[in-house]
């Protein structure tokens, strides 16, 4: 399938200004949750749409409750050489952006600690950048 057929079945809608880069797209007002695919809604999932286009794929959903859970998890799923897709609110983290937004756990080294994730947004580098990683506030000494 195209982009905009995986799109299309998806729930995909755009702003009516970039429907010409489309062959097959929706349009509209901003949704609430932002513009974008609509997965969280049955007739848009995931799960309809590899079921209705015959993929031997399934999708479980994690929530881990502890670090501990959250690296056997990632652990195991790339151990399974599984596919391990991040979502997080970008409107809960920063008041904007999507509901649902995804990154790729790419690879993930138990041993060294070492994790990249990918963000797929159009025009980001593949890589982290030096700066990247975890900054952590801490109070200062006196």
């Amino acid at each position: 399938m195209s982009q905009d057929e995986i799109g299309w079945e998806l729930g995909l809608i755009v702003p009516p200004e970039i429907e010409s880069e489309f062959m097959k797209v929706r349009t509209g007002s901003k949704p609430q949750a932002g513009y974008g695919t609509q997965t969280s809604k049955p007739k848009f999932s995931i799960e309809r749409y590899f079921d209705s286009n015959q993929l031997p794929l399934s999708i479980a959903r994690v929530s881990p409750s502890t670090l501990r859970e959250l690296i056997s998890t990632i652990d195991s799923a790339i151990g399974q050489d599984n596919d391990i897709i991040l979502c997080f609110n970008s409107q809960l983290l920063f008041g904007e952006g999507d509901i649902e937004h995804v990154s790729i756990i790419e690879k993930f080294n138990k041993d060294s600690g070492q994790i990249t994730v990918v963000d797929p947004a159009i025009g980001l580098p593949k890589r982290l950048s030096e700066i990247g990683g975890l900054w952590i506030i801490s109070e200062r000494g006196t």
